[in-house]
């Protein structure tokens, strides 16, 4: 690349990527780091690395699916036919998807 004034440029680019891969410990852990230790976490893993938790937090409900590559849907006391309709809102963390949670369950 040559900058206006001539030179020649060089850029590189020095940051290392790290794969993140959400598990169902680390989850749940992520759970009771956002949530505290009163809310409960039913976690599945599916073969193809994505997760649907199941929340439990007082008289509320959530589900959250998806993984670290696509993002994650979550539902706040999904009514009984919402099961296979989507998700009401996307974060693109699990820390995100569940600081969405805490704000529908904290009103």
């Amino acid at each position: 690349m040559t900058a206006p004034d001539g030179r020649t440029v060089i850029l590189t680019n020095r940051e290392e990527s790290i794969a993140v891969n959400t598990t169902e410990q680390s989850a749940r852990d992520t759970v009771r780091r956002v949530l505290g230790d009163t809310a409960h976490a039913d976690v599945t893993a599916f073969p193809a690395g994505n997760l649907s938790i199941s929340l439990h937090s007082g008289e509320h409900t959530a589900t959250i699916d998806g993984d670290d590559s696509s993002g994650w849907g979550w539902t706040v006391d999904p009514g009984t036919d919402d099961g296979f309709t989507g998700h009401e809102d996307v974060a693109p963390t699990l820390e995100g998807a569940l600081t969405g949670v805490r704000g529908k369950i904290a009103t």
